[in-house]
């Protein structure tokens, strides 16, 4: 009889690799808007500490939007002037290191202007605790002589003091 055939080389069955673990969703673009509003004045103060000059700036400001790699910050239209102070580089770094940080992701940022009227996050009230402005501060700011005769021009009151 003629020898068997020799039986055929094995062959290694590749097993497919194992699909990577889904990545956590992302969170909603309008959560992260609602967190970075929440949250903006604490951003302004840390980014003030490192840019002084984007301080004032950024409270005429507020995040309308963002994305993987962005958050959009919308500038007010009476102080549309402030994007050249927020487009300096120094100011830039400053900024983009804390929403980078506040996100846990790396986000550079893009500036658009608001509607006129837009509210504001500045224009809120600030919060009791961390108000900057006491009984005793308003009062002592009102017997200024300057500030006494700008408000009883204008008929006005000190509603907030900001450092």
């Amino acid at each position: 009889p003629p020898p068997a055939p020799a039986p055929a080389p094995e062959r290694a069955v590749r097993e497919p690799a194992p699909a990577a673990p889904p990545s956590p969703p992302a969170a909603p673009a309008a959560d992260e808007v609602e967190r970075l509003n929440a949250a903006w004045r604490e951003l302004v103060a840390e980014v003030g500490k490192s840019a002084p000059l984007a301080r004032q700036a950024l409270l005429d400001a507020k995040p309308v939007g963002t994305s993987s790699a962005e958050v959009e910050l919308g500038l007010d239209p009476e102080f549309a002037a402030h994007r050249e102070t927020l487009e300096m580089p120094r100011n830039q770094k400053a900024l983009n290191q804390a929403l980078s940080r506040f996100l846990k992701r790396e986000v550079r940022v893009r500036l658009s202007l608001l509607e006129a009227g837009a509210t504001l996050p500045a224009d809120a009230p600030a919060d009791t605790q961390r108000s900057v402005m006491s009984r005793d501060a308003a009062q002592q700011w009102s017997a200024d002589p300057a500030v006494k005769s700008i408000l009883e021009t204008f008929d006005g009151d000190i509603t907030d003091i900001r450092a």
